[in-house]
């Protein structure tokens, strides 16, 4: 697979209907607009999450943490993984 290139750019983002959950390292290679970028397309950030409905994507961004370090924070990884599958969809 790794051979064929395979463009998951804005549009396939945000065509998709289903909500994401990003979850990134503040040490990784990947900016952290670009990641905020992408959070943002599919609906998050632009609200006061007090004051009106939330996004049912999601945005974790894990302190200390980089793009090979994220799979020895599982012990956090998981359980907000789980919160997320497991979260019902509003009715908006």
């Amino acid at each position: 697979m790794a051979l064929r290139p395979y463009d998951f750019g804005a549009d396939k983002l945000k065509a998709t209907k289903a909500p994401m959950f990003f979850i990134h390292g503040d040490a990784d290679g990947v900016r952290l607009d670009h990641i905020a970028e992408m959070y943002r397309m599919k609906g998050g950030g632009e609200i006061h999450g007090d004051m009106q409905p939330r996004s049912a994507s999601r945005l974790a961004i894990l302190p200390d943490t980089t793009h090979v370090t994220l799979m020895n924070r599982m012990t956090t990884i998981v359980p907000m993984v789980n919160d997320f599958l497991d979260t019902k969809p509003s009715k908006q």
